[in-house]
């Protein structure tokens, strides 16, 4: 596995630090701030996927795997909206002219694919039973990711990239 110098670090650090604020800013401008609106769309997220009053559900535990797979698209929809960022050129969002691909995991292992990366990954993931979720920004790197791949050739997030995610929301 690759290691990120220092110099490629800082300017990691930097970019991360500008799609914050960019996110932040977008945030303010609607009279609410980033923790309370992620929230609500990923609560709202997993009720359209639940549909209880359709499917008599009331957990996520409940559903298909591919309901779940499907929450994570549902995730970035919403979060697109909310914020009222258009669509990346090449990934699920666009910040400050910046491609960003939204990554979400009901674990906390984002499967990373080939086209984010060297790219900003937004990472959320979520715990229904604990009403608790995290929400941060990593740019994806080898030295972040790790060494083997799924069929689909996609990375995890290794433990040394856990250490390079900027929190933006953690355990809230």
């Amino acid at each position: 596995m690759r290691m990120i110098d220092h110099a490629e670090k800082s300017r990691d650090d930097a970019l991360l630090a500008h799609i914050e604020e960019e996110l932040r800013r977008t945030i303010r401008s609607a009279d609410d701030d980033l923790q309370s609106v992620t929230a609500q769309l990923i609560r709202r997220a997993i009720d359209e996927v639940i549909d209880a009053p359709r499917t008599g559900r009331l957990t996520l535990d409940e559903c298909e795997k591919t309901e779940k797979t499907y929450l994570g698209t549902k995730i970035e929809i919403l979060f697109r909206q909310s914020i009222g960022q258009p669509k990346g050129q090449a990934l699920d969002l666009s910040i400050a002219g910046i491609d960003v691909d939204i990554k979400h995991s009901i674990a906390r292992s984002w499967m990373i694919p080939g086209e984010a990366l060297g790219k900003v990954c937004l990472l959320i993931n979520e715990n229904e039973r604990t009403a608790r979720f995290n929400m941060g920004l990593i740019v994806c790197r080898a030295g972040n990711l790790t060494a083997g791949g799924n069929r689909d050739k996609k990375l995890q997030v290794s433990a040394v990239g856990m250490g390079n995610v900027r929190w933006l929301v953690a355990d809230q």
